[in-house]
Parts: structure tokens; C-alpha cells; sequence
């Protein structure tokens, strides 16, 4: 049976229901933030009229929608400042027109901060944060964000080489643990005294070395009572 098309009332329906949905989500802080989240355009930051932002604890990435007619670098302006983000390009009339204007949350390193287009896309820009810390919005002007509602954690990339290393090593001793072996504390004392073992003048030199005669708890070694 051929199918008939919906009518106009049936259309107008289903997109009511859509827009109740959309109205709903847009509407409730946790709801819009996971919208956000599910994109890694806008993660842990948001979704603008004409541009979406992303962030990190180090860094920001913003990407500014651009007509499809702008292919090349030179129809578009990118001006980045301290406290200060301007975009704008030029239209087919050879006019210019802004498309962003507005002072920055907080400051960042605009040394470190580049830009690229995306031909018939957005721009690509990315600025360098100040110091360590989340932002509520990129633009002074635009809703506010909810920091509790984001992923907070940082990425082992982001921390420096003592943190990771440290991280590290707290990891790998949590796993000896578990399985009932020597931390990295304990396997270096172990082997200091693996060398006094059969150092010059030592009463067990010649002998194998049997680590179940020392306790190491905390790096405080004790010699275990023979039964």
C-alpha cells in the first residue's frame, strides 16, 4: 500500500513534540551540560548562536562558524589579545562583517595563542591560558557553564615529569600490594642490604640472600626472630 504523506497538522505536531524536547534540555543546567560533554567540540565548555568553545585546565579551543563561500585566509580577520578575542570576515559583497567582539573571562598567553581556517568550515583557534584554571565561559557576555558539572580531571599529559613519575610509582606500588610483593620503597632497601649481605666482614657473605629475615615497613627495616 502506497504510503500518504503527512499532513501539515501531523508535521507541525512532531515538531512541537521536538521543540518541548529541545526546550527541556536547553532548559536544565545538568541536561544541557551532557549535551555539551557528548561533543568534543564543546567538551567541558559550550555551544554558542555562531561559535563552540572546548577547554582543558591549560588550554582553550574555540571554532567560529564561517560561511561556506570563505576558502581562503586572507577573508578573514583574527585578532588576539590578552583579554580580547575578534573575529570577523569578509562577504561576498567584499564588505566586512564581525562575527565576534567581545573581552575574553580571563587572561591568556596570546604569544602562545594561533588560529587556522577551516575553508568553507569555522575557524580554529586556540589560546593558551594564563594560569591553571576552569573558565565559566569564554566571553564575558555569553551564559555561564557550571565547573561541577564538567570532567574536572587532568590528563597525565598535563602534569609535569616529577607529577607523572610520581603518579607512576604510586601506581605500580599499589599493584605490588595487591599481589603481595615488594613496593619500589621496600626493592630498594632490599637491595641495599642485598649488598651488605655479602659486603666485607659480613657474618652471611658466601651465602645466599634470603629477604625473609628483614621486615621493611615504611623504610625502617627489622630483622625478623628466628623460630
Amino acid at each position: 500500500m502506497k504510503q500518504l504523506p503527512a499532513s501539515s497538522t501531523e508535521n507541525q505536531s512532531v515538531n512541537t513534540h521536538y521543540m518541548l524536547i529541545l526546550q527541556y534540555i536547553t532548559s536544565n543546567a545538568e541536561w544541557l551540560q551532557q549535551l555539551y560533554q557528548s561533543n568534543p567540540e564543546s567538551y567541558n565548555g559550550a555551544i554558542r548562536d555562531n561559535y563552540r568553545w572546548s577547554q582543558s585546565i591549560l588550554d582553550l579551543d574555540v571554532r567560529v562558524n564561517m560561511p561556506e563561500f570563505i576558502k581562503k585566509g586572507k577573508d578573514v580577520k583574527v585578532v588576539i589579545d590578552k583579554k580580547h578575542l575578534k573575529v570577523s570576515h569578509r562577504t561576498e559583497s567584499g564588505d566586512w562583517t564581525v562575527d565576534m567582539d567581545d573581552n575574553l573571562t580571563w587572561e591568556i598567553n596570546k604569544e602562545e595563542s594561533i588560529w587556522s581556517l577551516v575553508p568553507g568550515e569555522h575557524i580554529h583557534i586556540s589560546l593558551d591560558k594564563r594560569e591553571e584554571r576552569w573558565w565559566e565561559a569564554l566571553l564575558v557576555t555569553e551564559p555561564k557553564i557550571s565547573v561541577r558539572k564538567i570532567d574536572a580531571s587532568r590528563p597525565m599529559t598535563d602534569l609535569d615529569d616529577e607529577a607523572q613519575a610520581k603518579i607512576g610509582e604510586m601506581m605500580y606500588n599499589e599493584r605490588q600490594k595487591r599481589m603481595g610483593l615488594p613496593t619500589s620503597e621496600e626493592q630498594k632497601v632490599q637491595n641495599v642490604l642485598k649488598d651488605a649481605w655479602n659486603a666485607e666482614g659480613s657474618p652471611f657473605k658466601g651465602t645466599e640472600f634470603d629477604p625473609s629475615k628483614f621486615s621493611v615497613n615504611q623504610g625502617v627495616v627489622t630483622i625478623n626472630d628466628e623460630k
